[in-house]
């Protein structure tokens, strides 16, 4: 009796506990592995998708310009190189004179300049003292001093490319400051890319619009000038040696290779049809006492280099 009284206690108070939640919340157990919930995907920024967008434009703009300028003739694509440098001239209008003139001879001896592809027309070639020239617009001394860039600038098309001066012992020169440039109001020609040419003796400084010389109009303007007060700066005689040998050794070989495909009679021009004509310019040092034996010297070291001295 006892027993079944305490039973009957057992289990109203076991139901009173359920009825008021005293033994907490009910845990249900499953024997099946619990898979994590994944997260909500994430929602592409408005900005990344049109970064990708113009990314992908760019790419695709990119592959039809390269494949249609591999359609494009040499010709052509050279005149397209010419008229981009004209993006390149005013900075070096910023730039000091000298400055702008090392830099510009540092491009054509890494090969950073544009190459002439398009063949000079034959009424402009001229014959000198038995030299053919494609055509009578070259390059004076006094750029090149130490021929470090003659295949560069024989290929921006010039009838002839003349380094020097060349001492026969290295100097330095006067102290710089020592090239000035003259600005006048109105010098400045707008439209074709243009090359700034610093000849001595019998000529101004010209600019040379080498897109209106292919085209046989020949167009020169005298509009700006410059002084040069470098005092004949020169590494001498063994360094432009060493440079014209190895630049004797191309020539030789691009005369021996075009020989088989070309006439006798073909004119020599710089480019792509021929190795171009090169003159040297001697001098004196300044501290020579004998200026004859200095110019025999040269005379006797690079005349084998050249196709003419002066």
């Amino acid at each position: 009796m006892a027993v079944r009284v305490s039973s009957k206690i057992w289990r109203d108070y076991l139901y009173n506990k359920v009825k008021s939640g005293g033994f907490g919340a009910t845990r249900h157990w499953s024997s099946a592995a619990q898979t994590p919930t994944a997260p909500p995907p994430k929602k592409i920024p408005h900005s990344s998708k049109k970064g990708r967008l113009f990314t992908g434009a760019a790419i695709g703009l990119l592959i039809a310009g390269g494949a249609y300028v591999s359609t494009v003739d040499e010709a052509t694509f050279c005149g397209w190189l010419f008229s981009a440098t004209k993006l390149v001239n005013p900075f070096f209008a910023l730039l000091d004179a000298e400055v702008a003139h090392r830099l510009a001879v540092s491009a054509a001896a890494r090969g950073l300049v544009p190459r002439e592809k398009r063949p000079d027309p034959s009424i402009l070639g001229l014959e000198v003292w038995g030299r053919k020239f494609s055509n009578p617009v070259g390059l004076a001394a006094g750029f090149d001093k130490n021929a470090e860039a003659v295949e560069g600038l024989l290929g921006l098309g010039f009838g002839f490319v003349e380094v020097g001066s060349v001492t026969p012992v290295p100097q330095e020169g006067n102290p710089k400051p020592r090239i000035f440039r003259l600005r006048h109001e109105g010098d400045i020609v707008e439209g074709a890319p243009t090359y700034q040419v610093s000849v001595y003796d019998c000529f101004l400084p010209l600019k040379v619009s080498f897109s209106d010389l292919w085209a046989v109009k020949l167009l020169v303007f005298v509009v700006s000038a410059i002084i040069n007060r470098c005092g004949f700066n020169s590494e001498g005689i063994f360094a432009v040696a060493k440079r014209l040998g190895i630049q004797h050794g191309k020539r030789k070989l691009a005369e021996t290779s075009s020989t088989s495909s070309s006439s006798k009679d073909e004119v020599k021009h710089g480019g792509k049809a021929g190795p171009g004509i090169l003159g040297v310019n001697l001098g004196k040092n300044k501290t020579s006492e004998d200026a004859a034996a200095d110019y025999v010297q040269g005379v006797h070291s690079l005349s084998q280099y050249a196709d003419y001295l002066v």
